[in-house]
């Protein structure tokens, strides 16, 4: 049956991963590839590639970071595809349920499949179609164009002679000798080449005497793949295959690289192993110039009840170490497991220089005490469970004062709202504690506080009392002194404390319509607090240390119970803290564009609990602390904070912060941290574009005193270049930062990215976003994707 539509109306099989597409595609020809705006760094670029990557015969191209999905989730079922055919054209002539042939701007449509050509004969018996003359065929997210086209249109099978092709979900467009359809979202192309590149500048592109497509397998396959960029074939592979839309598929990964004065040249191939919808394992032997060979795996589960990794790495008889490396961890979040949601974390190394080493940034290199453990909590009611267990392997210089291992800790919370206008609360902790050094004190610590509070609050007040109870009883196995070690006494084993606490928070909010010279009206907040404390003094000289220290000072410490973090300390305290607090705020959407607070602290009676090693305090005011920040414009910010102690005239801390980012990709970061005798460095981090496609990226740490055996001087640095194209960037980064007083690590990434195909060398993106606050990963194309995209 032939009709003419007024109004055409139809479905697309995978609307979420199409896009527009460009109906003037071309051949890509490398003889006429035009030459990039700098010429010398694609030289550079293919030497590089060709140099430093040994060929695989088997490779896969994955999406990095591919998610992993439950086993049991189930596929949106596909809509019932439309039978009848409709279509229209200038002339038509034929006979009815034979042979009709359509002659002028013909056009055929069935179900999710849209031909066009200068004419078109369909055989309604064999359900076949004929187009010659600027043939067009829309179908599955997939356009095709072409001189001539035979096609089955209910199964889909047919060929294409010397056709074009694009796919508007990645941009890509290419051409092909012959393309067979052999069933709905299966097809075979022949002496074919594909890339993202716009036709006018085809930088790169992938030449292969074969193309399987098979949609329903989420996957595709090339035989003699070539990779061509500007003219040079910097990769050839004899089996290529890379997913389709979301999916994954085993096989080898491109081979990464880089260059690092601990390891130097380091090489590895990945193999991808899909074991399941919701398992994976990724092996990646390296070789390392300067070390040997390293093997390592990582392996990733998730299921309804839980998710975890698990990752393995060995190097058997590192040449520059003389004994063999490992690193091993593993960690696991339980989300419901019969009501009972935890974890554990199982982390360990071979030997102290194992971060320094093999570490890509300072934050890995720093690392000290690796945690060993594993937690169970429940929700009952009122009632919060928590059964832990956690111990520590340490190296360096966390040997000398490691953390206290807690095997076993059980504990629970009571928390009980609004009882006739009280708010009851009570917790309780019992904890084994013990470390591996002689003379150390261990034992149990059993922990009770209960509190009661009354609380009114309105718009413009607020007022707290509260009143807590703090009981604790210690029995220690021994109490050895051993001098300079904190926490190490003589005494009975059998301790107890009961100690009281009241407290009364309030304060009070204003507000009042102000005008800036902007002429636009802000809401200006005043907002003083009032918080006051009292716990009276029990002499605690001889109870351990087992997890407690001097509390930071800062803005939220103030409105504490107790200057101590940890059960093992209670302050003795009579203070007041009052504050003030004003903010800026814009009546319309409640955007803050500017804040400013400052408090102190009186206190009535001079400190009696310590810890070994600190000293009393005797003054009677604190250190007036002050921060503020604001939104000067939405591109500029600045935050900023103070200590000063206002009797001896000095600033023990002081940091402040200022970022300008005015457009995206416009990034300066500038910061100094100051806190006497820990930190004095200034850090200044940015991304800018000198060019339309030069982008330079750096950080610089310094340090302005020597701190912890580190001289003044660059602390970490890093400078790196990004240069983009249409279809392809480029990025290298050079890294150098401290591993320990006398030792630096210099590292260089160098990664070549061909939009929507591959990413080849070392991903520095993880480097980056870590040094240079705001930097983000740059989308391929930023393209907008609806439920009726790329229909015809």
């Amino acid at each position: 049956m032939v009709r003419q539509p007024e109004q055409a109306i139809g479905r697309r099989s995978n609307p979420a991963r199409a896009l527009e597409w460009e109906s003037g595609s071309r051949l890509y020809n490398s003889d006429a590839m035009p030459a990039p705006h700098n010429a010398a760094l694609p030289t550079l670029i293919t030497a590089f590639v060709a140099g430093v990557f040994a060929l695989l015969p088997r490779v896969l191209l994955a999406v990095e970071s591919v998610p992993l999905r439950m086993a049991t989730e189930l596929s949106p079922a596909p809509a019932p595809v439309a039978t009848p055919a409709f279509a229209r054209a200038d002339s038509v002539r034929g006979r009815i349920g034979q042979e009709t042939v359509f002659t002028g701007n013909a056009e055929l449509r069935r179900g999710g499949t849209r031909l066009r050509g200068d004419q078109i004969t369909y055989r309604e018996n064999d359900d076949e179609a004929f187009a010659s003359g600027a043939v067009r065929l829309a179908r599955d997210g997939l356009v095709f164009t072409g001189p001539e086209l035979e096609l089955r249109l209910d199964s889909m099978v047919g060929h294409f002679e010397r056709a074009e092709f694009s796919i508007p979900a990645v941009s890509g467009r290419g051409s092909a000798r012959r393309i067979d359809f052999i069933g709905r979202g299966k097809l075979a192309m022949f002496d074919t080449s594909y890339s993202t590149c716009t036709p006018e500048r085809p930088a790169w592109f992938v030449r292969a005497s074969m193309l399987n497509y098979d949609k329903p397998a989420g996957v595709a396959r090339t035989r003699d793949a070539k990779i061509d960029f500007f003219g040079t074939t910097i990769m050839e592979l004899p089996e290529l295959s890379f997913p389709i839309g979301e999916g994954r598929h085993s096989g080898f990964l491109l081979p990464t690289g880089r260059v690092s004065s601990r390891t130097g040249l380091s090489v590895s191939a990945p193999y991808y192993w899909d074991l399941a919808p919701n398992r994976d394992l990724t092996l990646y032997p390296r070789l390392l110039t300067r070390r040997g060979v390293q093997v390592g795996g990582l392996f990733r589960y998730l299921e309804p009840e839980q998710a975890g990794e698990v990752r393995l790495e060995a190097l058997p008889g590192d040449r520059s170490a003389g004994r063999d490396r490992w690193f091993a961890s593993a960690t696991n979040k339980i989300s419901d497991w019969r009501g009972w949601s935890g974890g554990w974390t199982v982390r360990g190394v071979s030997d102290d220089n194992y971060f320094a080493d093999f570490s890509t940034s300072i934050l890995g290199a720093s690392e000290r005490s690796l945690p060993r453990e594993a937690f169970l909590t429940r929700t009952l009611g009122d009632w919060t469970v928590l059964a832990r267990a956690a111990s520590y392997q340490n190296i360096l210089e966390a040997r000398a004062a490691p953390p206290y291992s807690r095997v076993p800790q059980l504990a629970a919370n009571w928390d009980l709202r609004d009882l006739k206008g009280f708010d009851l609360a009570s917790g309780f902790d019992l904890s084994r504690f013990e470390r591996p050094i002689a003379g150390s004190a261990a034992g149990w610590r059993a922990v009770v506080h209960p509190t009661v509070a009354w609380s009114f609050r309105s718009p413009g007040a607020f007022l707290v009392p509260r009143l807590g109870l703090h009981a604790s009883s210690y029995y220690l196995d021994s109490n050895v002194v051993t001098p300079g070690i904190p926490g190490d006494l003589s005494g009975t084993r059998a301790l107890n404390r009961f100690l009281p606490t009241l407290s009364m928070d309030s304060g009070l909010v204003f507000e009042r319509p102000m005008t800036w010279t902007d002429q636009r009206v802000w809401t200006q907040t005043l907002e003083p607090r009032i918080f006051y404390v009292r716990t009276p003094y029990r002499d605690q000289s001889k109870f351990p240390l087992f997890d407690t220290a001097q509390a930071d000072f800062n803005f939220a410490q103030l409105f504490s119970n107790n200057t101590f973090v940890g059960n093992d300390r209670i302050a003795d305290v009579n203070q007041l803290t009052t504050a003030l607090l004003t903010r800026f705020l814009d009546p319309a959407t409640g955007r803050e564009a500017l804040r400013f607070g400052i408090g102190q602290r009186l206190y009535f009676e001079p400190q009696r609990v310590t810890i070994a090693g600190e000293a009393p305090r005797s003054d009677t005011r604190s250190d007036l602390l002050a921060a503020g920040g604001a939104t000067i414009n939405p591109g500029w910010t600045v935050d900023g904070g103070m200590q000063a102690n206002l009797a001896e005239a000095r600033v023990p801390r002081f940091n402040f912060a200022t970022r300008w980012n005015p457009r995206p990709e416009h990034i300066v970061n500038l910061a100094y941290r100051y806190r006497r005798d820990l930190v004095d460095q200034i850090d200044v981090s940015a991304q800018w574009p000198v060019s339309e496609r030069w982008y330079l990226l750096g950080r610089f740490n310094w340090t302005l005193a020597e701190i912890a055996g580190i001289q003044p001087g660059l602390v970490e640095s890093l400078a790196g270049a990004e240069y983009r194209e249409d279809c392809w960037a480029t990025r290298v980064v050079f890294q150098q930062y401290v591993t320990s007083a006398i030792s630096r690590t210099t590292a260089v990434s160098l990664q070549l990215e061909l939009s929507g195909l591959a990413k080849i060398g070392s991903d520095p993106s993880a480097i980056l976003s870590r040094s240079i606050p705001g930097w983000r990963v740059r989308p391929d194309r930023e393209i907008s994707t609806g439920r009726y995209f790329g229909y015809e």
